[in-house]
């Protein structure tokens, strides 16, 4: 009911949370992490995932911030404002999210809290990877549960690209579809069910063939990460 109270709603939020956070993005100078990844963005693509296999973090948002850079420029603002956006769309993402999943009283409390929340502006105005693995972890359990209740091959691929893409951007995204499997587990097993039983429940066809695609995509990393 009321779709356009609750767009009118979404849209206030991110009105404070842009203001807020392209005020303060270029209040401060670039800081050492921050400093690694423009420098990261003068290589090559090919480059970059060499030069990232011996640091603590994969390619993916360097990659993404060099395009970025090439398109909107170099300075501070500039850099940290592709964070910004991930930071939004996180915000964007988790108020359909809990939408669906708990209705519109929850929903317009997480904008509240999210639009003003000193963790999520602060790494929003950081040129680093963290709100991008946000956002890719919010949308893939937006899949994940989709794809739960369709039952439709798009959806579980989907959900498997962005398991992989949130693991060649952050790892510990690890966490989160370790969570996912928890939730799974919690969803799919009824009580009095033996080991056999939810072990069946659990391992469905759709469930391998999504985890397999997503270790496949994955896999073009390994070689790098050996390296």
């Amino acid at each position: 009911k009321h779709p356009r109270l609750d767009l009118a709603a979404l849209a206030l939020a991110l009105a404070v949370f842009l203001t807020i956070t392209f005020i303060n993005a270029p209040r401060a100078s670039i800081w050492f992490d921050e400093a690694f990844s423009v420098y990261l963005t003068n290589f090559s693509f090919f480059d970059i995932a060499k030069f990232t296999a011996t640091d603590v973090h994969p390619p993916m948002y360097y990659w993404a911030l060099k395009v970025w850079s090439a398109l909107f420029g170099t300075t501070e603002l500039a850099y940290r404002s592709l964070s910004i956006l991930f930071g939004a769309g996180a915000l964007t993402s988790v108020f359909f999210l809990t939408r669906k999943m708990f209705g519109r009283r929850v929903a317009w409390t997480s904008l509240l809290f999210l639009s003003v929340s000193p963790m999520l502006i602060r790494y929003s105005d950081e040129a680093r990877m963290n709100t991008m693995a946000a956002l890719i972890s919010v949308v893939a359990t937006h899949f994940l549960i989709r794809a739960t209740e369709t039952k439709k091959r798009s959806d579980w691929i989907t959900y498997a690209v962005l398991v992989s893409v949130g693991m060649w951007t952050h790892y510990f995204t690890a966490l989160v579809w370790l969570a996912h499997w928890a939730w799974r587990l919690f969803t799919v097993r009824k009580k009095g069910d033996s080991f056999k039983v939810a072990w069946k429940k659990f391992f469905t066809r759709e469930w391998v063939i999504t985890y397999a695609v997503a270790v496949g995509v994955f896999l073009p990393w390994l070689p790098f990460m050996v390296y």
